[in-house]
């Protein structure tokens, strides 16, 4: 097995737990199911790898406790995915990651970060907020199979 297909297993694999817990209070019944198999499984994290995103694993000592994903574009990175299992959240673990990809972006001479985040998301919104992002769009994207992305983009100048 490649390296590449046992990391986008092993994240898949967390992202059904972290999703789990995270959305489906928040997402219409099945919305969450539908999102995973579409964006998180092993297939479709290969297929984004294949696109120039960048995985890495988020640890607590030897753990993988959460994942991280990010893009590197023309003028810009964007942030596509970082999720901690709840258990693990609170510990300073998202911030050290987004302080790394902030540190890529400047080495890179990459002037801003942006990500999209689900307008029902207040706790990621607030931890977001607090890290420099402000709203910079909003946004409803058709996600396929009558589910719909109701989303901000929100951005961070470095």
């Amino acid at each position: 097995m490649s390296a590449d297909r046992e990391l986008a297993k092993e994240i898949a694999g967390l992202a059904k737990e972290i999703w789990t817990e995270c959305f489906t209070d928040m997402l219409p019944e099945g919305q969450t199911e539908y999102l995973i198999e579409k964006l998180q499984s092993e297939e479709a994290i290969l297929e984004q790898m294949a696109e120039g995103y960048i995985y890495d694993p988020i640890f607590f000592g030897a753990r993988n406790v959460g994942y991280s994903a990010i893009k590197v574009e023309e003028d810009r990175v964007f942030i596509s995915k970082i999720y901690i299992l709840k258990s693990f959240r609170g510990r300073g673990l998202a911030y050290e990651r987004f302080t790394e990809i902030e540190a890529i972006a400047r080495d890179l001479g990459k002037p801003n970060l942006y990500l999209s985040v689900n307008r029902s998301n207040e706790p990621a919104m607030r931890f977001y907020r607090s890290m420099g992002f402000f709203i910079e769009d909003k946004v409803d994207k058709d996600a396929g199979g009558g589910f719909f992305l109701n989303d901000y983009i929100m951005r961070k100048l470095l």
